[in-house]
């Protein structure tokens, strides 16, 4: 008998998850509608013969199985064509906006605008002197001699210069708060970026008359509420960093999507170890906070099945203080479909909680489809879901092989098993059982970070001209670095609102904490070969990097489920 065998777990066999063909079609059909000037009576077209052929085909396949595939299929066209005139919808909804900015930018003249604050403004200090406030800002109206043109559906980043004294406790003239309406006037121009989409900004250079408050674009009182939690909460998160902004400035990021703080070096270390996502409100944040929720909660007398009831609106209430960001409301959604499994009385399937997600947040907002955020978001967890599987097994059999093999010498006799008084012993060997936690707990974090890399690295490479392999041991250290500062920052919040000194005890480890993170993220991107420039890819090799992945997976699944 070897000394160390012990139960290896198998790959589990794979579940049908019906719901991941229909968000594929989803996709697909909001990026044809927003990418391709269809028309929409081509849309309703298709949505009406797909519709009446799946209603015949669904009738068959009650009668016949061999029905029951194309019934499936004709019902994603179904859903394809139904996302695709949603999609055309919203884009001209957006007709006037667009032609109002194109005017704008080309006149290169002074504009006017109405709308609403959406993000907390953030002041920095500029390198040759002067101070900036940035917020982002929802395009309302146009003011007009009859009242104003209706402008939806259009958002820009709004760069307000001023003196210094714009960044002290009493600035020359009242900085706009999130959720108040405001009538602006500025230079509109676009900013080219790697992303898809362009970014608009408004540069207000000076102050004037025409720029104050427009009550009549106020948000409701109950946002406001919730931007002024959002602002106590940044309050207890920079009590007592005052010598410590740099600090300050990534737990806010962090913890509720301020990034605007961030220098811009400090920013391109962690851009060039590949762990910039740390910044963006996601799954690991999102699931962090979740976690501490499910914790409180539990110690209530409430039944577990009963939990999701209160912990539906505190998630939803923490991701729209974060920004609602799309990487953070699919993981809020995600996080709600586990969650809600034992009050349904069904098992908790990540797939098909995140082909709803996907589902839900395009047909919220069709144009998301070509938001980076968005397709990094689901493009990761989707990585994570279906290659972590894979992964962790091939490395728990390495483990099995590799103890086997190290311990084929070694026979054990009952007495192996007995203490001194004759009795059977009450554990297994600490030693090994400590080192076997240790490999296989190293070994998920491996798994995990490899999916992403795998899954992110072609939309990296064609957005942003760059692949940075070191992100996969990178992200070992970084990744149980930021949820310490993550959960150490939610301590923060939730004792700052006893007093601001029981949060600067928690800030001051924080402090800490984010000095190791922007060390340890400088010397992964100081690495040779840490990262490389490269031409960036076109949709061709894309594609063909997905299409190796899947034939690959099927290929290690097959295997794995034979042995």
């Amino acid at each position: 008998m070897k000394a160390q065998e012990h139960e290896f777990e198998g790959l589990p066999p794979p579940l049908r998850h019906p719901l991941l063909l229909l968000s594929m079609a989803f996709v697909v059909g909001s990026w044809i509608g927003i990418q391709f000037s269809v028309k929409l009576e081509w849309g309703i077209t298709v949505f009406a013969f797909s519709f009446l052929t799946w209603v015949i085909l669904f009738s068959l396949a009650k009668r016949r199985q061999s029905m029951l595939v194309p019934s499936s299929l004709m019902l994603s066209l179904v859903i394809g064509s139904a996302a695709c005139c949603s999609a055309m919808l919203t884009m001209e909804d957006r007709t006037e906006s667009v032609e109002f900015f194109r005017e704008a930018i080309d006149s290169r003249e002074d504009a006017v605008i109405r709308g609403r604050v959406v993000t907390e403004p953030s002041v920095s200090i500029l390198e040759h002197g002067g101070a900036r406030v940035r917020f982002d800002f929802d395009v309302r109206e146009v003011p007009a001699e009859d009242g104003g043109i209706a402008v939806r559906g259009s958002r820009v980043r709004v760069d307000w210069y001023g003196p210094e004294t714009l960044d002290s406790k009493y600035p020359p003239f009242r900085i706009p708060r999130a959720g108040e309406g405001w009538q602006l006037r500025g230079r509109i121009r676009d900013i080219e970026t790697r992303g898809v989409i362009p970014l608009t900004t408004l540069q207000v250079r000076k102050r004037s008359t025409t720029s104050r408050r427009y009550y009549g674009d106020d948000a409701s009182s109950f946002v406001r509420a919730f931007w002024k939690v959002r602002s106590e909460a940044s309050e207890s998160l920079s009590a007592g960093m005052q010598h410590h902004r740099l600090s300050a400035a990534i737990v806010k990021a962090m913890t509720l999507g301020f990034r605007s703080d961030i220098p811009r070096d400090v920013m391109e270390c962690f851009k060039l170890s590949g762990t910039v996502h740390i910044f963006a409100i996601s799954g690991l944040h999102v699931g962090i906070v979740a976690m501490i929720l499910m914790v409180v909660l539990s110690a209530l007398p409430i039944q577990k099945r009963y939990r999701v009831l209160l912990f539906g609106p505190l998630i939803i209430a923490y991701t729209i203080a974060a920004g609602a960001k799309p990487s953070a409301i699919r993981a809020c959604m995600m996080s709600l479909f586990l969650f809600s499994g034992p009050l349904l009385g069904r098992k908790a399937d990540p797939v098909s909680s995140l082909s709803a997600a996907a589902i839900l947040v395009l047909a919220f907002k069709p144009d998301q489809i070509l938001d980076l955020g968005f397709i990094f978001s689901f493009l990761c967890a989707a990585g994570i879901i279906f290659l972590v599987p894979v992964l962790n097994c091939i490395l728990l059999r390495t483990e099995f092989r590799l103890s086997s093999w190290l311990h084929r010498h070694d026979t054990l006799s009952i007495a192996d098993f007995l203490e001194e008084g004759g009795l059977p012993q009450a554990a297994s060997n600490p030693q090994v059982s400590w080192r076997r936690w240790l490999f296989r707990a190293g070994g998920i974090n491996v798994a995990v970070s490899m999916a992403a890399w795998i899954a992110s690295t072609p939309v990296t490479a064609m957005f942003f001209g760059r692949i940075t392999p070191i992100s996969i041991l990178c992200n070992l250290a970084v990744i149980p670095l930021a949820s310490l500062i993550v959960v150490t920052a939610a301590f923060s919040m939730i004792f700052g609102l006893i007093s601001p000194w029981a949060a600067s005890i928690f800030n001051s480890a924080n402090v800490v904490l984010t000095q190791l993170l922007v060390l340890t993220a400088k010397a992964f991107s100081s690495l040779p070969f840490a990262s490389f420039d490269i031409e960036p890819w076109g949709i061709g090799a894309v594609a063909l990097w997905y299409v190796g992945v899947f034939l690959f997976y099927l290929a290690l699944r097959t295997r794995l489920s034979a042995d």
